[in-house]
């Protein structure tokens, strides 16, 4: 502890911010926790030394130190107050001010620490605002039973509106904006909608066109974004389905892996577009067929004999999300966001699910080849998926195949079925566009599914199914879907029945299959 004796001369002294002396963010808000102040300052205005002694007086403080003690002084409204950080960028300095009433000094409690990658500024920060928070303010941005951080909560008076002007020109994706402000304050919310109209208006869905090329940064995606940690180790498969998966295993080459990962950047040319056609686009992510034109600012001959890739970009600007006269009559701010969703969430949660079931790409998933930041030649930057690109046929084909070949797609989307369940990997829009048609190149050809576009999957813990859909039922719908063609008698003989991992839900699609 130390006690610093205050001078009555020095205490109108301030932050001298536009000189560059010293920054103090004050994160508390009226009815909210007492966090912890921080205060940023120059190398040569702390000096941590002099408080060895136990006693430290006004003459010997640097001003910008005096002022913050003085400050605290004044605005201490409690008998002990919350923490008060302060660093330089090379140490940093943890205080718990006590006051004495009718007292010109302060008691100080206080730690001190050489910042080192082992002890981060960020996480000392981190840790201490954790600290003062109560289980409340940690579980109040819960959404379907799953605990949500999305940052420090600022409280909405806090934090002025800006000018709808520089909102427009600014903002170029949905995590720009802080989304507990909007859920808490309407006039944030309102200018949300005002910039997701702005776009509607005057940028094309279309942000990118087949033949054109773009450039990725490799997995900067993921330099900046942990994936998502599996909660239980995974359940092990039938013999019957690692015989399957083992045999359906497609070539890899190595090549094109080595060129992508050993890269600090390279170049697509986008060659076809796979999305659905614009009348019919919904959510906010394009997908093309690609190739690698340069590695690093090189193009070698090599490139010329890699296969194609498959890229998925996520732009969220284009996220489905309109208030209508109707919602704004209900004045939760929150209940206006139930759409809520960031491009940075659809990249983590697919790239986490490849990651998860990393031993089954090459057979019933592509292969993935990492997250990126990808520069549009407008200059817009999105992040995306890289994948393996499967030359499928379209589904409608199965009603031209024979019933071995029908079987074999029946009991290939049995086996990817079971891998999802054996990861506890739940698809929670399982659609036919999910299910991908690939017949062997040699001969005798053979049927697989593959399954595809999981960022909208979800993890759970085991044993709650309500984190879980019905993905056997929905699997099985989709197969009886009479535009797949596939035949009942098959489907009845050879659809396996539900596993124990299986919700149990009732569902006999196949009853209603006419032939």
């Amino acid at each position: 502890m130390v006690r610093v004796h205050l001078s009555s001369s020095l205490a109108d002294l301030d932050y001298d911010v536009a000189a560059g002396n010293g920054v103090k963010f004050s994160i508390s808000a009226e009815g909210q926790p007492k966090l912890p102040t921080l205060v940023f300052t120059k190398a040569e205005v702390l000096d941590v030394q002099q408080w060895q002694t136990g006693v430290v007086e006004a003459s010997s403080l640097h001003p910008i130190v005096h002022a913050l003690f003085a400050d605290l002084r004044v605005n201490l409204k409690d008998t002990q107050d919350p923490y008060v950080i302060i660093s330089d960028s090379t140490s940093v300095i943890i205080l718990s001010p006590i006051i004495v009433p009718n007292s010109t000094y302060l008691d100080l409690r206080y730690e001190s620490a050489t910042l080192t990658p082992g002890i981060a500024l960020r996480a000392v920060c981190a840790g201490f605002m954790y600290n003062c928070l109560d289980w409340e303010y940690l579980s109040r941005d819960c959404q379907h039973m799953k605990l949500r951080t999305r940052g420090a909560l600022l409280h909405p008076s806090r934090i002025p509106l800006e000018p709808d002007e520089t909102v427009f020109a600014t903002k170029r994706r949905c995590s720009d904006f802080d989304r507990y402000t909007l859920t808490h304050s309407p006039e944030h919310a309102l200018q949300f909608f005002r910039w997701k109209a702005h776009i509607a208006a005057n940028v094309s869905r279309q942000f990118v066109r087949a033949q054109e090329i773009i450039r990725a940064e490799t997995c900067e995606f993921t330099n900046l974004h942990e994936l998502l940690k599996p909660r239980h180790a995974l359940l092990p498969l039938p013999d019957a389905t690692r015989a399957y998966l083992e045999s359906a295993r497609r070539p890899e080459n190595p090549d094109l892996h080595n060129a992508v990962f050993n890269s600090k950047y390279f170049d697509l040319e986008l060659t076809e577009e796979l999305s659905q056609p614009p009348s019919r686009w919904s959510g906010f992510s394009r997908t093309f067929r690609c190739r690698l034109r340069a590695v690093d600012g090189k193009h070698g001959d090599i490139l010329d004999r890699l296969p194609d890739l498959f890229v998925k970009l996520f732009d969220d600007r284009f996220l489905e999300m309109t208030l209508s006269e109707q919602d704004r009559k209900c004045e939760d701010p929150a209940s206006w966001l139930n759409n809520w969703e960031t491009a940075e969430d659809a990249v983590r949660i697919e790239a986490s699910v490849y990651a998860r079931l990393a031993h089954v790409q090459g057979s019933s998933l592509p292969r993935y080849y990492g997250s990126h930041l990808f520069r549009l030649p407008n200059g817009h930057e999105v992040y995306g998926n890289l994948l393996e690109y499967i030359p499928a046929m379209p589904l409608s084909s199965l009603s031209l195949a024979s019933d071995h070949e029908q079987i074999e797609f029946i009991q290939s989307a049995r086996h990817a079925l079971r891998v999802l369940q054996s990861a506890d990997v739940s698809q929670w829009d399982w659609h036919e566009d999910q299910l991908l048609l690939y017949v062997t190149p040699t001969l005798p050809r053979h049927f697989a599914c593959i399954v595809i576009d999981f960022e909208t999957a979800v993890q759970s813990d085991p044993g709650y199914d309500s984190e879980r859909c019905d993905d056997y039922g929905e699997l099985e719908e989709i197969l009886c879907a009479p535009q797949l063609g596939l035949r009942k008698k098959l489907m009845e003989q050879y659809w396996e029945p539900r596993e124990d991992w299986d919700i149990e839900y009732y569902s006999n699609w196949i009853s209603y299959m006419k032939t």
